[in-house]
Protein backbone atom coordinates (compact mmCIF):
# COMPACT_ATOMS: atom_id res chain seq x y z
CA UNK A 1 0.00 0.00 0.00
CA UNK A 2 2.05 2.18 -1.24
CA UNK A 3 -0.46 4.95 -1.97
CA UNK A 4 -4.02 5.36 -0.13
CA UNK A 5 -6.59 2.63 -1.73
CA UNK A 6 -9.96 4.07 -2.71
CA UNK A 7 -12.56 2.71 -0.50
CA UNK A 8 -16.53 3.64 -1.22
CA UNK A 9 -18.09 2.86 1.67
CA UNK A 10 -21.22 1.26 1.59
CA UNK A 11 -24.80 2.76 3.32
CA UNK A 12 -24.43 -0.14 5.94
CA UNK A 13 -21.11 0.26 7.04
CA UNK A 14 -22.04 4.07 7.88
CA UNK A 15 -24.77 3.26 10.26
CA UNK A 16 -23.42 2.10 13.37
CA UNK A 17 -22.36 5.11 14.88
CA UNK A 18 -18.61 3.13 15.82
CA UNK A 19 -17.68 1.66 13.27
CA UNK A 20 -18.02 5.22 11.36
CA UNK A 21 -16.59 6.76 14.02
CA UNK A 22 -13.12 4.38 12.99
CA UNK A 23 -13.64 4.19 9.35
CA UNK A 24 -13.71 8.18 9.04
CA UNK A 25 -10.73 8.65 12.19
CA UNK A 26 -8.57 5.98 9.87
CA UNK A 27 -9.58 8.38 6.93
CA UNK A 28 -8.43 11.72 8.43
CA UNK A 29 -5.32 9.96 9.76
CA UNK A 30 -4.35 9.11 5.64
CA UNK A 31 -4.72 5.18 6.52
CA UNK A 32 -7.22 5.29 2.86
CA UNK A 33 -9.24 7.79 0.85
CA UNK A 34 -12.88 7.60 1.54
CA UNK A 35 -16.00 7.74 -0.96
CA UNK A 36 -19.72 7.78 -1.20
CA UNK A 37 -22.70 9.01 -3.00
CA UNK A 38 -25.74 10.84 -2.64
CA UNK A 39 -27.65 7.68 -3.17
CA UNK A 40 -25.49 6.30 -0.26
CA UNK A 41 -26.01 9.07 1.85
CA UNK A 42 -29.42 8.80 1.73
CA UNK A 43 -29.42 5.17 2.23
CA UNK A 44 -27.40 5.77 5.55
CA UNK A 45 -30.01 8.58 6.69
CA UNK A 46 -33.04 6.21 6.05
CA UNK A 47 -31.45 3.61 7.82
CA UNK A 48 -30.05 5.79 10.92
CA UNK A 49 -33.80 7.12 11.16
CA UNK A 50 -35.18 3.83 10.89
CA UNK A 51 -33.55 2.87 13.99
CA UNK A 52 -34.18 5.78 15.47
CA UNK A 53 -30.23 6.38 16.38
CA UNK A 54 -30.33 10.49 15.40
CA UNK A 55 -32.97 13.35 15.06
CA UNK A 56 -33.24 15.06 11.51
CA UNK A 57 -31.27 17.83 12.58
CA UNK A 58 -28.17 15.60 13.83
CA UNK A 59 -28.30 13.67 10.26
CA UNK A 60 -27.88 17.60 8.37
CA UNK A 61 -25.22 18.07 10.76
CA UNK A 62 -23.72 14.37 10.18
CA UNK A 63 -24.32 14.27 6.21
CA UNK A 64 -22.59 18.49 6.37
CA UNK A 65 -20.07 17.13 8.66
CA UNK A 66 -18.80 14.27 6.07
CA UNK A 67 -18.94 16.54 3.23
CA UNK A 68 -17.01 19.19 4.74
CA UNK A 69 -14.38 16.69 6.05
CA UNK A 70 -14.34 15.04 2.75
CA UNK A 71 -14.83 17.17 0.01
CA UNK A 72 -13.53 14.63 -2.42
CA UNK A 73 -14.88 12.23 -0.71
CA UNK A 74 -18.81 12.88 -2.77
CA UNK A 75 -18.63 10.38 -6.14
CA UNK A 76 -21.14 11.97 -8.88
CA UNK A 77 -21.51 11.16 -12.92
CA UNK A 78 -21.51 7.30 -11.64
CA UNK A 79 -25.19 7.31 -12.90
CA UNK A 80 -24.91 6.08 -16.77
CA UNK A 81 -22.77 3.46 -15.44
CA UNK A 82 -26.16 1.71 -13.37
CA UNK A 83 -27.31 0.14 -16.12
CA UNK A 84 -23.77 -1.73 -16.57
CA UNK A 85 -23.67 -2.92 -13.70
CA UNK A 86 -24.36 -6.92 -13.04
CA UNK A 87 -24.35 -7.06 -8.84
CA UNK A 88 -27.36 -6.80 -7.14
CA UNK A 89 -29.83 -4.22 -8.05
CA UNK A 90 -30.25 -2.82 -4.60
CA UNK A 91 -26.69 -1.89 -5.04
CA UNK A 92 -25.57 -1.57 -8.78
CA UNK A 93 -25.68 2.61 -7.50
CA UNK A 94 -22.63 1.28 -5.27
CA UNK A 95 -20.22 -0.63 -7.80
CA UNK A 96 -21.55 2.11 -10.64
CA UNK A 97 -19.64 4.79 -8.36
CA UNK A 98 -16.71 2.57 -7.48
CA UNK A 99 -16.09 2.09 -11.28
CA UNK A 100 -16.57 5.75 -11.81
CA UNK A 101 -14.57 6.63 -9.09
CA UNK A 102 -11.54 4.16 -9.93
CA UNK A 103 -12.16 2.93 -6.09
CA UNK A 104 -10.80 -0.42 -6.04
CA UNK A 105 -12.56 -1.13 -3.02
CA UNK A 106 -16.04 -1.20 -1.30
CA UNK A 107 -16.30 -1.55 2.39
CA UNK A 108 -19.64 -3.26 2.84
CA UNK A 109 -21.23 -5.64 4.79
CA UNK A 110 -23.48 -7.11 2.48
CA UNK A 111 -21.18 -9.10 0.46
CA UNK A 112 -23.84 -11.22 -1.36
CA UNK A 113 -24.86 -7.98 -3.18
CA UNK A 114 -21.21 -7.72 -4.79
CA UNK A 115 -20.11 -11.04 -5.79
CA UNK A 116 -16.35 -11.76 -6.84
CA UNK A 117 -17.73 -12.75 -10.24
CA UNK A 118 -19.95 -8.82 -10.84
CA UNK A 119 -16.83 -6.79 -9.28
CA UNK A 120 -13.35 -8.57 -10.40
CA UNK A 121 -14.47 -7.23 -14.02
CA UNK A 122 -14.63 -3.79 -12.84
CA UNK A 123 -11.24 -4.23 -10.69
CA UNK A 124 -13.24 -3.70 -7.29
CA UNK A 125 -13.17 -6.03 -4.56
CA UNK A 126 -15.70 -6.05 -1.98
CA UNK A 127 -14.90 -6.15 1.45
CA UNK A 128 -16.14 -6.59 5.29
CA UNK A 129 -15.38 -3.73 7.54
CA UNK A 130 -13.51 -6.40 9.47
CA UNK A 131 -10.81 -7.54 6.82
CA UNK A 132 -11.06 -3.27 5.52
CA UNK A 133 -9.80 -2.42 9.31
CA UNK A 134 -7.64 -5.93 9.56
CA UNK A 135 -6.03 -4.86 6.14
CA UNK A 136 -5.33 -0.88 7.24
CA UNK A 137 -3.93 -2.50 10.58
CA UNK A 138 -1.66 -5.23 8.91
CA UNK A 139 -0.17 -1.82 7.17
CA UNK A 140 0.57 0.35 10.42
CA UNK A 141 -0.10 -1.73 13.01
CA UNK A 142 1.54 0.43 15.55
CA UNK A 143 -0.10 3.67 13.77
CA UNK A 144 -3.92 1.84 13.71
CA UNK A 145 -3.99 1.46 17.26
CA UNK A 146 -2.17 4.20 18.26
CA UNK A 147 -5.50 5.78 16.47
CA UNK A 148 -7.94 3.56 18.07
CA UNK A 149 -6.00 4.60 20.98
CA UNK A 150 -6.79 8.23 20.64
CA UNK A 151 -10.21 7.84 19.25
CA UNK A 152 -11.07 6.32 22.53
CA UNK A 153 -9.33 9.04 24.68
CA UNK A 154 -11.51 11.82 22.60
CA UNK A 155 -14.59 10.38 22.11
CA UNK A 156 -14.98 7.75 24.62
CA UNK A 157 -13.91 8.97 28.13
CA UNK A 158 -10.10 6.65 27.76
CA UNK A 159 -11.38 3.56 28.01
CA UNK A 160 -9.82 1.41 24.90
CA UNK A 161 -11.91 -1.60 25.94
CA UNK A 162 -15.13 -0.31 25.57
CA UNK A 163 -14.22 1.04 22.19
CA UNK A 164 -13.30 -2.15 21.19
CA UNK A 165 -16.38 -4.13 22.80
CA UNK A 166 -18.14 -1.92 20.71
CA UNK A 167 -16.01 -2.33 17.58
CA UNK A 168 -16.56 -6.19 18.28
CA UNK A 169 -20.03 -7.60 16.50
CA UNK A 170 -19.28 -5.97 13.67
CA UNK A 171 -15.41 -6.51 13.42
CA UNK A 172 -14.56 -9.38 15.66
CA UNK A 173 -10.94 -10.03 14.16
CA UNK A 174 -9.56 -6.58 13.95
CA UNK A 175 -11.22 -6.08 17.94
CA UNK A 176 -9.14 -9.37 18.74
CA UNK A 177 -5.79 -8.47 17.09
CA UNK A 178 -6.07 -4.56 18.71
CA UNK A 179 -6.42 -5.89 22.08
CA UNK A 180 -3.79 -8.78 21.50
CA UNK A 181 -1.37 -5.85 20.36
CA UNK A 182 -2.06 -3.96 23.52
CA UNK A 183 -2.06 -6.65 25.75
CA UNK A 184 -5.41 -6.28 27.09
CA UNK A 185 -7.88 -9.37 27.66
CA UNK A 186 -9.59 -9.11 24.35
CA UNK A 187 -13.88 -8.82 23.29
CA UNK A 188 -15.84 -11.65 23.04
CA UNK A 189 -13.02 -13.97 25.26
CA UNK A 190 -15.66 -15.86 27.91
CA UNK A 191 -14.34 -15.71 31.41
Amino acid sequence: MSTRPRAILDACVLVPFTIRDVLLTAAEDNFYHPLWSTNVLNEMERAIIRIAACTPQQLLHLRKHMNEAFPEALVSGYEPRIPAMTNDPKDRHVLAAAVHSSAGIIVTENLRHFTQSTTTPHHVVAMSVDNFLCDLLDFDPERFVAMLVALSRERRGGDIIMLLERIYPIAPRVARLVAFYLDISAPGRQG
